[in-house]
C-alpha cells in the first residue's frame, strides 16, 4: 500500500495538495496503485471520503477514473449519495448545504475527466 492510499487519514484539504504532489513526484506509479482489502486506488479513497481537493489533484496528475476495485466499483461509484441521511446526521442549514455542494463538485470533476476520454 502506498502513502497515497492513506488519503482518508490526512487532515484538511489545505494540507493534502502538497502531500499528494510530493508522493506522485517521487513515486509516479503510486497514482493508480491499489491497496487494502478491496484494492481501492487513491482516487477511490479520495472519492469515498468526499475529498474534492484530492480528487481534483489526482485527476489532474493523471489518475485513471475508469479503474475498478475488487468489487467492480469505479471511484465515482463510491461518492456518497446526497440523500444519505446518516451522512448528514447533526448537520443542518449551511453546513449541510456545503456538504451537498462538495459531493456535487466531486461528481462534476469526475464527469469532466471522464468526458475527456481519460
Amino acid at each position: 500500500m502506498t502513502d497515497l492510499n492513506s488519503l482518508e487519514t490526512k487532515s484538511g484539504d489545505n494540507a493534502i495538495g502538497p502531500f499528494i504532489n510530493a508522493v506522485i513526484d517521487h513515486f509516479p506509479s503510486a497514482i493508480d496503485t491499489p491497496g487494502g482489502p478491496s484494492s481501492p486506488t487513491p482516487l477511490h479513497i479520495a472519492a469515498a471520503f468526499g475529498n474534492v481537493t484530492a480528487v481534483k489533484i489526482l485527476l489532474r496528475r493523471g489518475a485513471n477514473p475508469f479503474l475498478t476495485d475488487k468489487n467492480g466499483n469505479t471511484p465515482v461509484d463510491l461518492i456518497p449519495e446526497e440523500d444519505d441521511e446518516d451522512r448528514y446526521e447533526g448537520r443542518v442549514g449551511l453546513v449541510k448545504q456545503r456538504s451537498v455542494r462538495r459531493l456535487h463538485d466531486l461528481r462534476q470533476a469526475f464527469h469532466q475527466a471522464m468526458g475527456k476520454g481519460h
